[in-house]
């Protein structure tokens, strides 16, 4: 089973409403949402509908389609301006991706102090809520506070602290 990811537009062809509410940054987390959504609806289809022996799910991306996908349709253009931008992104020509094992690396839930005060950040990452990727040991050790602590002082105070500890 294949699983087609397109492409992050680039900053020109974001639409209206990225613009209007937050940018890139809230654009960039709805596609890693999508992605993790698209990739836990195949492996569920394979699951349900394949229960006995469910398929291996590949990832492929747009642009960079390996000849195995692009050979089961009838036709198929290339697209160099969207391979140019997913090789920008890291990924190369004719990458096939256990969708599994991606899903995995996209939801992973704790991150070191480190790894979340560099840019750019893990693939995956809300930048608007780095603070929740700590480990509770880190939590304190970074933010001087426990996330109990955290939680309870006012949306403001949160924001400053994060920014003053470079998690903003």
């Amino acid at each position: 089973l294949w699983l087609w990811q397109g492409w992050w537009a680039e900053e020109r062809e974001l639409g209206e409403d990225e613009e209007s509410v937050g940018g890139p940054a809230v654009g960039e987390v709805r596609w890693q949402a999508e992605r993790r959504a698209a990739m836990h609806t195949t492996l569920e289809y394979c699951s349900l509908h394949h229960a006995k022996r469910p398929p291996s799910a590949h990832l492929v991306w747009a642009g960079l389609e390996p000849l195995d996908f692009t050979n089961l349709f009838p036709a198929w253009t290339d697209r160099d301006d969207i391979a140019e931008i997913n090789i920008r992104d890291g990924h190369k020509p004719g990458e096939v991706l256990p969708v599994q094992a991606e899903l995995e690396r996209l939801t992973v839930s704790v991150y070191p102090p480190a790894q979340l005060l560099q840019r750019p950040l893990p693939e995956g990452v809300d930048p608007t809520r780095l603070e929740e990727y700590l480990a509770p040991h880190h939590f304190k050790e970074v933010l001087g506070l426990s996330k109990e602590e955290f939680s309870e002082l006012p949306a403001w105070k949160q924001n400053k602290l994060k920014q003053e500890k470079g998690l903003f």
